[in-house]
């Protein structure tokens, strides 16, 4: 008798109840029930979890090609804005410019004394 009220039990703990919109096991646990018996919903679920396990991998490819897309025009429009980089020869006067200044120094001058270029690394 225990088994069979076990089974009844189990039944409509499983039964979808439209007043709720899911079953009571489903309201109670957050998951729906399964029986150990049924190898059926297992091998349906492990063919779900492929389907899923390809999706979400075609979805990965395609977001990596996005993001690639993207970072190729975030490049191309970085550059459009870029400068040369500053060619110089032997001979050609450069000044540094002061990186660190000081309340005191308003006044004093933004760049080091002119150098001269006495040789260029290719």
């Amino acid at each position: 008798m225990i088994l069979r009220h076990r089974n009844v039990e189990r039944y409509l703990n499983g039964t979808y109840q439209r007043s709720i919109g899911l079953t009571p096991f489903e309201l109670t646990f957050g998951v729906n029930m399964r029986s150990k018996g049924d190898k059926l919903i297992k091998i349906i679920e492990e063919e779900h979890i492929a389907k899923l396990s390809e999706e979400r991998h075609e979805v990965r490819e395609k977001v990596r090609e996005s993001i690639k897309k993207m970072q190729e025009e975030n490049k191309e429009n970085y550059n459009k804005k870029r400068k040369e980089a500053t060619s110089y020869e032997p001979g050609n006067l450069v000044a540094i410019k002061k990186t660190q200044f000081s309340q005191e120094s308003k006044l004093n001058p933004k760049y080091l004394k002119p150098y001269e270029v006495i040789m260029r690394n290719v």
